[in-house]
């Protein structure tokens, strides 16, 4: 948050108010991440299955954390949607259901055979009701009402679907991303005089990492700092752009697919409930002074809660924008002190 850019202060204190100042910006800031994750939470959720895996999601992110946990969480989601559209654990269930029913009924066939047996042999008529049969007749006037399993897709008129990239154009666009990427690689590893050029060019686009590539050919005699600067652009959006464009191809194929629209849904609600874990985080760590700069709870004082329910509150009923309201949690800090430690 904040405080990270204050992280190349070793030793030295900073001032009383900065801390106040830095506390009441992260409260805030907490209070609109949690606002955020109200709203992807209205829009994720449209049924008992993805409400349950944002609660799942954001309560398992909290108890564990890990680089292949927070993956596997919505992996084992956008299975669990799949599941459930297909209704593979509803099929399951039923057909247990009608085995189970099918041994019962041979059961009372055998008592019945059995007891008819005896009543043969001991030549007394004996009346009793007749067993009624498993499944009630269907007359020939009635017709099944019940609804497929499956449901249908969601249709694009062909007027209006994109048809810019085929899904074969797609993958070879990747592909061809990902060649260069090694071939990058390749050259980095292996050259050790490389050009300046060549370094700007490689360090944005395998890191994809924002710099100013004119400044870094500066101090190159060889480069001007223009042809930096274009290096630097180039190399920074061509991987994003060749990625956009080639699962924009497969996305037209994709998306046609059920298991594609079910899986990404468990994804998405998923994803959604690891935003609650970055707001449990983040309250955890959000509160720093002179005792703990590394940063402590937001609980340790009530008014950290205020200014987090303020910008919370004034962001979801009252449409305060995210800068104003972190803003007010700076001056709210600063308040804090005024009144607390002076």
């Amino acid at each position: 948050m904040f405080v990270e850019k204050y992280k190349w202060i070793d030793e030295q204190m900073l001032p009383a108010p900065v801390y106040a100042l830095l506390s009441g910006l992260n409260a805030a800031t907490v209070g609109i991440i949690a606002l955020a994750a109200v709203q992807l939470s209205q829009k994720a959720i449209t049924d008992k299955l993805t409400r349950i895996l944002v609660f799942l999601g954001a309560t398992a992110g909290m108890l564990y954390n890990a680089l292949w946990y927070f993956p596997l969480l919505m992996v084992v989601g956008g299975t669990a949607a799949i599941v459930w559209d297909y209704r593979w654990g509803q099929k399951l269930f039923r057909r247990l259901r009608r085995n189970a029913e099918a041994v019962e009924g041979d059961r009372e066939a055998a008592i019945d055979s059995t007891e008819m047996n005896e009543e043969v042999s001991s030549n007394v008529p004996v009346r009793r009701n007749q067993a009624k049969p498993t499944h009630p007749e269907r007359k020939p006037g009635d017709s099944n009402t019940n609804p497929p399993d499956e449901g249908e897709g969601r249709t694009v008129p062909a007027s209006i679907e994109m048809r810019l990239l085929s899904w074969r154009l797609g993958i070879m666009v990747i592909a061809c991303f990902f060649l260069t990427f090694m071939i990058i690689m390749i050259i980095r590893g292996t050259l050790r005089d490389r050009p300046r050029g060549f370094n700007l060019f490689a360090n944005l686009y395998l890191a994809v990492a924002v710099y100013l590539g004119s400044l870094a050919a500066a101090s190159s005699p060889n480069l001007p700092s223009a042809a930096g600067a274009v290096i630097g652009y180039i190399a920074i959006f061509t991987p994003g752009l060749a990625l956009h464009t080639g699962t924009l191809g497969l996305w037209t194929t994709l998306r046609g697919y059920r298991w594609v629209t079910s899986c990404l849904r468990g994804v998405n609600a998923s994803a959604v409930g690891l935003v609650y874990t970055a707001v449990y985080r983040l309250w955890e760590m959000g509160f720093i002074d002179e005792s703990f700069q590394s940063g402590s709870s937001l609980g340790r004082e009530p008014w950290w809660v205020v200014v987090t329910a303020t910008s919370f509150v004034g962001g979801m009923w009252f449409k305060l924008p995210a800068p104003a309201a972190i803003l007010l949690g700076g001056i709210m800090g600063l308040i804090w002190y005024g009144v607390a430690k002076t």
